[in-house]
């Protein structure tokens, strides 16, 4: 990687760690017409195609990427998503992948997405966790955390991660972000509220009145409620 120019890759990287795929992978073919040997444009290509599930793509690039770079270590990211493979074998395969390269976040992120989606929570915690180690901006993998964070029942730091993705520019519906971000910190403050001034058996009606309430305010919220982010 020490051809990289710098400026290309944080550009290109920032794209995908933002969700726009798309738009990064303009500059990544642009990369890879001017500089066809580099193996980290392949790279960054399969990324951008696996997060658009773009299935042909991804299949004609693992042909170029075992053609043109055998013995690396985008070739073993390549292995994980031949057609055909079940889950935990992508998911070894890339575990592979990243002992050969333990500095690439994606590599985590991708592992944590597959646990997430086969409701191993707490696989894909600490996968996350490992990816914002490495770019604490790596704004897909803090969406998924934030999701971690409330299913764990820590709504507070929850509605954190959501709050900074409605913040920033990320390819994700905003509307969608400050419904989480305001139903995490909800639920926070009504714990918090609960147990400061209502008795145990008191807390169940407690409960309900103020998911009632929650309901109302989600299916009535307006644009001039963002205020409340600032």
């Amino acid at each position: 990687m020490e051809n990289l120019k710098e400026d290309h890759r944080s550009q290109i990287e920032s794209l995908l760690v933002r969700g726009y795929s798309q738009k990064a992978l303009l500059f990544i073919q642009e990369r890879i017409n001017k500089e066809p040997k580099i193996n980290y444009w392949y790279r960054l290509k399969l990324y951008a195609f696996v997060d658009r599930y773009q299935v042909d793509e991804i299949r004609k690039l693992i042909t170029v990427i075992h053609s043109k770079f055998p013995n690396s270590v985008e070739s073993v990211i390549a292995d994980a998503f031949v057609a055909g493979l079940n889950f935990k074998e992508t998911t070894r395969r890339l575990i592979s992948a990243r002992q050969l390269d333990c500095s690439d976040p994606f590599l985590s992120y991708m592992i944590g997405k597959i646990c997430f989606f086969q409701g191993l929570f707490d696989d894909a915690f600490i996968n996350f966790q490992e990816c914002l180690a490495l770019n604490q901006n790596f704004f897909l993998a803090m969406n998924f955390y934030g999701d971690c964070l409330s299913m764990f029942g820590y709504h507070g730091l929850a509605s954190k991660q959501f709050k900074c993705l409605y913040t920033n520019d990320v390819a994700f519906n905003k509307r969608e972000l400050l419904t989480k971000t305001l139903v995490s910190h909800w639920v926070n403050q009504k714990q918090v509220f609960a147990e400061l001034y209502f008795e145990p058996d008191e807390r169940n009606t407690f409960y309900e009145t103020s998911n009632m309430m929650l309901k109302y305010f989600v299916d009535h919220m307006s644009d001039s409620l963002r205020f409340i982010m600032e």
